[in-house]
């Protein structure tokens, strides 16, 4: 039974996890339904990116085409949807492949005749627990379904100069927070708060109140002192300024800190017949990865859009020129697309066996690899970017993933999130969506 038979034999409700081609399931579905039935179908995709491609694909069927254009079938991303169920009631809802499971989607489920969810990445128990109460999962065939790779978490250790760094972040962001009371008023005392109809230096000015602040403080009294430098309206508004470049400053200490480079060289090394691919959240880190991975030898290429442009070499090694018109005689330069060919052929062809890429999956990225590393848990999960880029593990029979970490810190949290706090101790898994 095929995905499409199996949804409309349980009444055109249900729950897909990790299925092939998707975006063919949701045209043939709305082509069908729509000989029947009347009303609107809406569409809950992550984000922009995710949309265009998907719209594209659509309007590939002309049935889906006449659709889109006479509104029978809207596209929204979920941010669009946060603050806009209530105004929908709708013949069908699709979740498709979803970056989170709010309530505010599962509402527009509950509210639908017919619905319908695609899952390509990793949810808590509970959110998955929520979601099949109203969505059931449906079980398709294996050969339907994307292969999921075996996952082990690796961990690392700070050193000492970067566990200091990390804890000022952290306290930083913590007592800012503190202060606030949460991140979202941090952005209110930068850009106002509409509700209550405040600036953002009325707002730090109402919170230092509230927290005991006047401009009567005893400059003479310590306790007071503290009360000013903690409560103080332009503090505040400093604060509000600093938390997030302590957040990004902390992530990316993480996610590509060097003491992951001997993991991964491990790795690496302790499979030379493999093809791996290394994912990372930080695309500066895929170089600093290449660079160490090539001191004893050319084994590793960089796939992503921030590489510099390089001269171009012939076979012999020489560089290439321009053979005539006003650039005769000048060395002809690959800018980032012609590289990312060029390293994907040079990886497809053996030459080398590993290629570092970024988060962000790239539907043109063509390879197939036995080894995925994650850098860190904060790239997309192995899920989604298998889901994404399916081509990447289709040419192995056991596919394996590894998930690197720092020890107690935010990573490992992400660890324990994903993938469960008994992961971090037995440091392997075989962990699927459900």
């Amino acid at each position: 039974m095929t995905a499409v038979e199996m949804w409309r034999t349980n009444k055109g409700i249900g729950t897909f996890v990790s299925i092939k081609n998707d975006d063919k399931v949701v045209i043939e579905i709305l082509e069908r339904i729509y000989e029947k039935q009347k009303g609107t179908t809406i569409i809950i995709v992550p984000d922009l990116n995710v949309r265009y491609a998907f719209m594209k694909t659509l309007k590939s069927s002309e049935i889906v085409n006449n659709l889109i254009n006479n509104r029978d079938v809207k596209v929204f991303t979920e941010e669009y949807i946060d603050y806009r169920t209530s105004t929908f009631h709708n013949l069908l809802t699709i979740l498709y492949n979803p970056s989170k499971l709010e309530y505010s989607m599962i509402h527009m489920l509950m509210n639908s005749t017919f619905k319908l969810t695609f899952l390509s990445t990793v949810f808590k128990a509970d959110e998955l627990m929520e979601l099949y109460k109203v969505c059931p999962k449906l079980q398709v065939n294996q050969e339907e379904t994307i292969i999921t790779p075996l996952k082990e978490v690796v961990s690392v250790v700070l050193e000492e100069k970067d566990r200091q760094l990390y804890d000022y972040y952290t306290k930083e962001i913590t007592d800012t927070l503190t202060i606030f009371g949460s991140y979202e008023n941090t952005a209110k005392a930068l850009k106002g708060d509409e509700i209550l109809n405040l600036s953002g230096i009325a707002f730090c000015d109402k919170i230092a109140r509230e927290s005991g602040w006047h401009e009567g403080l005893d400059k003479t009294s310590p306790f007071e002192m503290q009360i000013d430098e903690a409560y103080n309206p332009i503090n505040l508004r400093n604060r509000a300024i600093a938390i997030n470049e302590h957040i990004r400053k902390r992530k990316q200490l993480l996610s590509g800190n060097r003491t992951k480079l001997s993991k991964i060289e491990e790795i690496v090394n302790n499979n030379p017949q493999c093809k791996i691919c290394i994912i990372n959240y930080d695309t500066d880190f895929a170089k600093v990865i290449v660079d160490f991975l090539n001191e004893n030898g050319d084994i590793a290429r960089n796939y992503h859009d921030k590489l510099e442009p390089v001269a171009l070499l012939d076979e012999e090694g020489n560089q290439v020129t321009y053979k005539s018109g006003i650039k005769q005689g000048q060395v002809k330069f690959a800018g980032a697309d012609l590289q990312k060919t060029i390293n994907v052929n040079l990886f497809n062809n053996g030459e080398i066996s590993v290629l570092c890429t970024n988060n962000m999956p790239d539907k043109k990225l063509s390879i197939k690899a036995d080894i995925v590393i994650l850098s860190s848990p904060y790239s997309e999960t192995i899920d989604t970017y298998i889901y994404r880029v399916k081509s990447l593990v289709n040419g192995s029979n056991t596919p394996k993933c590894y998930i690197l970490y720092t020890e107690d810190s935010i990573e490992e949290n992400r660890v324990v999130e994903l993938y469960g706090e008994e992961e971090i101790n037995n440091n392997s898994m075989n962990y699927f969506v459900d």
